[in-house]
C-alpha cells in the first residue's frame, strides 16, 4: 500500500536513469509461477533502455536476486511497483489493485498508476497471536501487507526465552462461537501446572502489549483487530493499553490463516468504524462549507495544512 507521503516523495524525485516497473502479481494459486517470469521480461526491457551494460548490470542486480526468491513471490498482493535508479536504492510497494505490466526509464518516476492504491482515510492493523508466532498485518480496504514487528516479540520463546519450560503451552482443539464452527487451538498447561501456565501466558501477552505500545508510539488509536483463540483475545483485551482495539476479534488458530484471509475477516469488523469516521469528516466538511470556512482551492488547502489547519 502507498501512503500519500510516499506517493509525494516518489513524484518529486528527479535524477538520471530512474527506473519505474509495474507488474500484476497473484496472492495464491499456480499463477504465482508467472510473476517472476513477468519480472524477468521487464528486467530485459529495462536493460535495453539503460544501454551501457556494466551500469545496467549494477542497477538491475537487486531485481535479479528476486527472480529466485520463491518465498518473496508467495507473499504478494495483486500488483507490484518497483522504483530505483543510479543514486536511489530499490523501493518496492505491494499493491491491492492489479496494474498493467510496464517499465520506464527516465529522469522521473512514473507514479500515476499508483494513484488508485494510495491509502485513503485511516488504515488499520491485524495482530495475529499464537504460541508459535506473532504477525502484524497493515491493512486498508483494498490491501494487506505483513509488516515488521519491530519491538513486538515474534513468539513465546522470543518473549520468554529459556524462562519457560518446554512445552509450557500446548494446543488442544475446541470449537468456539463465532468461529464458524471450525476447530480452534486453545492453550493448556503441561508439566508446569495451571498457575505456571497462566503466569507464562500473561507474561507473553504483556510483552506483546509493551512492544505494541513502542511500535505504535503516537498512533495509539489506530484500529487494531486481534486474531487468536478466544481465551487469548479475552486476556489480551483485559491487559492491553492500546486505545484502538476493535471490539470482537478473529477467533481461532491464527496460524491457519494467511494475511489475505485475516484481512477479509478483519474488514467486516473495521468497516463500520471506517464508515463512521468518514461520515463524521463529511459532516464537518459540510458544516465548514455552510459557514464559509471550507477551502476548495488546492493552494489554499496546502497552505492550511502546513499551518496545521
Amino acid at each position: 500500500m502507498i501512503t500519500p507521503e510516499q506517493f509525494q516523495t516518489l513524484a518529486e524525485v528527479e535524477g538520471d536513469q530512474l527506473v519505474s516497473m509495474y507488474l500484476p502479481t497473484h496472492v495464491a494459486g499456480p499463477e504465482i509461477r508467472q510473476d517472476h517470469i513477468r519480472l524477468k521480461n521487464l528486467i530485459a526491457s529495462a536493460r535495453d533502455e539503460l544501454g551501457e551494460e556494466e551500469r545496467a548490470d549494477a542497477l538491475l542486480a537487486p531485481l535479479e536476486k528476486l527472480l529466485g526468491d520463491h518465498e518473496f513471490w508467495r507473499h504478494q498482493g495483486r500488483g507490484l511497483a518497483l522504483f530505483f535508479g543510479a543514486d536511489r536504492d530499490l523501493e518496492m510497494h505491494k499493491l491491492g489493485r492489479e496494474v498493467d505490466e510496464f517499465v520506464h526509464v527516465g529522469s522521473r518516476f512514473v507514479v500515476r498508476p499508483l494513484l488508485p492504491s494510495v491509502s485513503q482515510g485511516r488504515h488499520f492493523h491485524v495482530l495475529a497471536i499464537s504460541e508459535n508466532q506473532v504477525r502484524l498485518i497493515e491493512c486498508t480496504r483494498d490491501a494487506a501487507d505483513q509488516v515488521d514487528l519491530g519491538p513486538i516479540p515474534s513468539s513465546l520463546v522470543d518473549a520468554l526465552g529459556s524462562d519457560t519450560e518446554e512445552p509450557t503451552l500446548q494446543h488442544h482443539s475446541t470449537t468456539h462461537a463465532g468461529a464458524q464452527h471450525k476447530p480452534a487451538a486453545a492453550f493448556h498447561g503441561h508439566g508446569g501446572g495451571k498457575a505456571a501456565e497462566e503466569v507464562d501466558r500473561e507474561r507473553y501477552l504483556r510483552a506483546i502489549d509493551t512492544g505494541l505500545a513502542e511500535r505504535f508510539k503516537g498512533e495509539r488509536t489506530v484500529p487494531l483487530v486481534l486474531a487468536a483463540v478466544d481465551e487469548t483475545i479475552g486476556e489480551f483485551r483485559k491487559l492491553s493499553k492500546h486505545a484502538g482495539l476493535v471490539p470482537g476479534g478473529i477467533q481461532g488458530n491464527a496460524d491457519k490463516r494467511d494475511a489475505r484471509e485475516l484481512h477479509e475477516a478483519a474488514l467486516e469488523l473495521v468497516a463500520p468504524i471506517i464508515d463512521e469516521q468518514r461520515n463524521q469528516l463529511l459532516a464537518r466538511a459540510q458544516t465548514a462549507r455552510d459557514s464559509d470556512a471550507a477551502l476548495e482551492k488546492f493552494d489554499a488547502i496546502l497552505e492550511a495544512a502546513e499551518q496545521g489547519r
